[in-house]
């Protein structure tokens, strides 16, 4: 298999756009063999088409894998969360974790004003660096943010946690998200 390299295509693509300067045609196939290895790399599928073919690269129709369709597009809307996370934020210094119904009561005494100072353990619980991937979690029904100084990752599983420096933020009623200050002007 013979190596290639963008020179080399550079002479038939300027022959088809013969006003385009060949140093921009250069630029505009970089820039585009580049966003598809980078979207490629962080788990992206990549779709391309023109009127003469289709091309697919991802992981929906692979032999191997019988994927259900709803799992598949949880998956690929976590991987497009995070990419756009990366592009356009920087670490605000929290993590986001939820409870259920059943959690929230075993700890519902510690979230009053007045034990604040206090720190809570919690045994076992999941933080995300993304409040939408939490979200996404349909388990869980109350939200929470915590301090947490130093990037962690996307998700991490954590085990004894004590702390007193984290907020409650929200529940979620129906497939929304309903936040404190709403909740408190009832």
């Amino acid at each position: 298999m013979e190596i290639r390299r963008v020179e080399d295509y550079i002479d038939k693509v300027a022959e088809k756009y013969d006003k385009i300067p060949k140093d921009v045609l250069k630029k505009v196939i970089d820039f585009g063999l580049k966003a598809y290895f980078r979207v490629n790399s962080m788990g992206g599928d990549v779709l391309l088409k023109s009127p003469y073919f289709t091309a697919y690269t991802g992981k929906f129709f692979h032999p191997d894998r019988a994927y259900d369709f709803g799992k598949y597009r949880k998956t690929k809307m976590m991987i497009k969360n995070r990419i756009q996370y990366v592009r356009k934020k920087k670490y605000d210094g929290y993590y986001y974790f939820g409870m259920t119904e059943k959690m929230y009561e075993n700890y519902k005494d510690y979230f009053k004003t007045g034990r604040r100072h206090e720190k809570v353990k919690f045994e076992k619980l999941y933080i995300y660096k993304l409040f939408s991937e939490l979200f996404d979690n349909t388990a869980f029904t109350r939200f929470f943010r915590i301090e947490i100084p130093e990037e962690r990752g996307f998700k991490e599983y954590v085990e004894n946690l004590e702390t007193s420096k984290f907020d409650y933020i929200g529940k979620r009623v129906d497939k929304k998200f309903i936040p404190v200050d709403y909740e408190k002007r009832k």
